[in-house]
């Protein structure tokens, strides 16, 4: 279960798009499928609820539900006194809802539903200062939610949202809040990225690598990978900067990289494949989205035939193999579906590498479904080449491994930083990127 929120809904009205995407690299076909520009909606912020095939929508006019099955909506226009800004849902109780709102003067309210979203009670008013921009909820106990509350910090619930507490002062304007898989708990805001080892009691600042001042408005933490973290510099109303674009971290936010220079209204990572991430870019004077299967090593333009829109929000659907987007008030779709990928007839699996990030070595591993002549090399970003492990080398069916030390072919140490490790066995390709630290 994996949601995203976009920032810039706090200036922008927002539409629903739908994209499918395919696992070539033809520009995609936008179909509509919902929508109506005149009904004056905005949407702020989705729970994607894929244990339920569903996904619930926070808006100007309350919640709307929409079936992944049937693609048919259910609106439940129960407005609050300002508007829903941001819902999340209970993995195990299916008709409980979170929603969290700021008013005038930036203040924050949390209210809980029972019966999603027909009646709802106010249960925790956060204060001036204190607007809920984004909740989140810990997969390692989900009893346990995180709220980024503005000037107000990080918020926690300990029991399932029915009671909520500060949680641990940050000293920081904070914007988002994400929790990975081993419930290490990241926010972002206004200057800061910071996270917390202990379930938000206390906080440290992760900024090693990162651009010290301006906002983080958009962060995501991989569900599936420990410590794998992506969060974006530069806010929508932000000067254009060399520092702006999206930043990397294996290591829990210890060292980051810069893997793309431009602003980034949404992320997404996808659920069962670390490679796929989905963003919405300020890219070419104009905002458009962008789709990864690399991991970020280069990056797709998956805009396709659709109309020009506000910056809006990407995010993976596994329920019915589709990519969402919504950027004012319509719905687009098409199909896509990651087990279609064709399997490689030499290489049975892609190339990992452990550890990695890495200092000084690292092992590449990778398997053979047949006796196949083997390249193995790494490249610097830009595809030099760095070095040869492997050279047209016969191997035989089965797992291999390799090492690389962290020197190129002239036996130097190479500088830290990132690097591809490459495989080619008969017709098949797989790379993978590496992390040398320092």
């Amino acid at each position: 279960m994996i949601r995203r929120t976009s920032m810039n809904a706090l200036y922008m009205s927002f539409s629903i798009l739908l994209l499918t995407v395919t696992t070539s690299a033809a520009i995609p076909d936008w179909t509509l499928i919902a929508g109506d520009p005149g009904d004056g909606n905005s949407y702020r912020d989705h729970w994607l609820d894929s244990p339920r095939d569903r996904v619930v929508f926070s808006t100007d006019d309350g919640i709307r539900l929409f079936d992944l099955i049937a693609q048919s909506w259910v609106v439940r226009e129960e407005p609050v006194s300002s508007f829903a800004r941001t819902v999340i849902g209970h993995p195990s109780l299916p008709d409980r809802l979170i929603v969290g709102e700021y008013t005038g003067f930036w203040s924050g309210v949390i209210y809980l539903s029972e019966d999603l979203w027909q009646t709802y009670d106010l249960i925790y008013n956060v204060g001036m200062d204190g607007g809920v921009l984004d909740l989140e909820v810990d997969p390692t106990d989900t009893q346990r939610y995180f709220a980024a509350c503005m000037a107000s910090g990080v918020h926690r619930s300990l029991n399932g949202g029915l009671d909520w507490e500060p949680a641990g002062s940050t000293g920081e304007i904070v914007y988002e809040v994400e929790v990975g898989p081993d419930g290490v708990v990241y926010a972002s805001g206004f200057g800061a990225v910071i996270r917390s080892l202990d379930q938000g009691a206390t906080w440290e600042a992760i900024m090693s690598g990162l651009p010290t001042i301006d906002l983080f408005p958009e962060l995501e933490a991989d569900p599936s990978v420990p410590g794998h973290v992506l969060v974006a510099h530069g806010g929508y109303w932000d000067p254009d900067s060399p520092e702006n674009g999206l930043y990397e971290s294996f290591d829990g936010g210890v060292s980051w990289i810069k893997i793309l220079d431009e602003k980034i209204t949404s992320i997404d990572i996808h659920p069962d494949d670390s490679d796929l991430v989905a963003v919405c870019r300020w890219s070419d004077s104009s905002w458009n989205q962008g789709l990864s299967m690399d991991g970020g090593t280069t990056w797709l333009d998956w805009s396709g035939d659709l109309p020009p829109y506000s910056p809006g929000t990407m995010f993976f659907s596994t329920s019915d193999q589709k990519v969402y987007v919504y950027s004012s008030d319509r719905v687009w779709a098409t199909s896509f579906d990651l087990t279609s990928t064709p399997t490689p007839s030499a290489l049975e699996s892609s190339l990992k590498a452990y550890p990695n990030p890495f200092n000084p070595r690292t092992k590449l591993r990778f398997r053979l479904s047949e006796p196949s002549s083997v390249n193995l090399t790494i490249h610097d970003p830009s595809g030099r080449l760095i070095a040869t492990l492997l050279r047209e080398e016969r191997m035989g069916s089965g797992a291999h491994e390799r090492e690389w030390r962290g020197y190129d072919d002239a036996g130097q140490r190479v500088a830290s930083g990132v690097y591809l490790a490459r495989i080619q066995a008969s017709t098949e390709f797989s790379e993978v990127k590496l992390i040398l630290l320092k």
